[in-house]
C-alpha cells in the first residue's frame, strides 16, 4: 500500500517524538505500506521519513520546488539533504519558487500518489494554501482513506 504524509511543520504541542513516532510505525505496519510519499518538510514529514527508513519502506522525495531547500535553516538543511539522499525517488514538481501554490500542489501530487493518508493535524482549516487542512480536505472528497493523528493527544481518528 503507498502511504502518504501530511502534518503540521510545528510538532511542539506533541507530547513525546518517540510515541509519535511508534505510533506511525504501528499505523504504516497496520496499513501494510510498503512505499511512501513526502514532501521533507520540517516536522511531520520529516519524521515520517525516518520512521520508513527504519521500517526497510522506500519512499518518494516530492520536492514543491526547485529553491525549496531555501526553506531550511542550517540545521535543517542538513537533516533534509540527509533525507533526500535516503529518498528511493525525488519528484520535482514545475514550481521555480516556494510559494503556497506550490506547497499545495506538491500535497496534491502526494495525496493522489498515495492508497491512504496519514494527517498530523490539528483538526483546524490550514492557515495558508496548501496546509494540512487543505490536503486532508482534497483526500477525503477523493474517497482516500485518511489517519488523522492529533498531534497533542496522539489520538489516531480514521476519516
Amino acid at each position: 500500500m503507498k502511504i502518504g504524509i501530511t502534518g503540521h511543520q510545528d510538532l511542539s504541542e506533541v507530547p513525546s517524538i518517540n510515541k509519535l513516532k511508534a505510533l506511525l510505525k504501528l499505523l504504516i505496519e497496520r496499513e501494510g505500506g510498503n512505499l511512501a510519499y513526502t514532501s521533507l518538510a520540517i516536522g511531520a514529514d520529516q519524521i515520517f521519513a525516518d520512521v520508513c527508513t527504519e521500517l526497510s519502506i522506500d519512499y518518494c522525495a516530492i520536492i514543491p520546488a526547485e529553491d525549496y531547500i531555501k526553506n531550511f535553516d542550517k540545521k535543517e538543511k542538513s537533516n533534509y539533504k540527509r533525507l533526500l539522499n535516503g529518498a528511493t525517488n525525488i519528484h520535482l514538481m514545475p514550481f521555480k519558487k516556494s510559494t503556497e501554490e506550490a506547497f499545495y500542489r506538491a500535497g496534491l501530487y502526494i495525496s493522489d500518489c498515495s492508497d491512504c493518508i496519514v494527517a498530523i493535524w490539528d483538526g483546524e482549516e490550514a492557515k495558508g494554501l496548501g496546509g494540512t487542512g487543505d490536503i486532508v480536505k482534497y483526500s477525503v472528497d477523493k474517497g482516500i482513506k485518511v489517519i488523522h493523528v492529533h498531534p497533542s493527544t496522539l489520538s489516531v481518528t480514521y476519516l
